[in-house]
């Protein structure tokens, strides 16, 4: 009888951490949709360099290996979030062995970062 609850309770316990996962995977992959979408409708045949901004859901970005080209680039808009955002490596030769400029131990907001709205809207069409 004790070994048929312990079974009945292991059971339970696989059921719910499956139904668990699946849960996790169904209602938090939206960005990995929203993302996969984009590069391989709107930016697939981008010849132009392309803009993608995004505001307070920054951190839900997943990688530049969503993007199909070195043409697009990812651009932060002001939002209610005011830490330290992150920022490109130089362009450069060595470019991961140069102090970057712009950052504090602080986690400060750097204005730096945001991209300029008023540029954006009348300037890029």
């Amino acid at each position: 009888m004790l070994q048929l609850i312990l079974k009945i309770i292991l059971g339970l316990f696989i059921l719910l951490s499956i139904s668990r996962t699946l849960s996790l995977y169904l209602n938090y992959h939206s960005p990995l949709e929203i993302y996969t979408t984009l590069s391989n409708n709107e930016l697939a045949n981008q010849n132009q360099p392309t803009q993608v901004c995004i505001g307070k859901e920054w951190y839900r970005f997943p990688s530049h290996f969503f993007f199909p080209s070195n043409n697009v680039s990812l651009q932060f808009l002001r939002s209610d979030f005011r830490g330290q955002l992150p920022k490109y490596y130089e362009q450069t030769e060595n470019a991961t062995w140069i102090i970057p400029t712009d950052f504090n131990d602080l986690n400060l907001e750097e204005m730096s970062r945001y991209v300029n709205l008023f540029f954006f809207f009348f300037f890029s069409l």
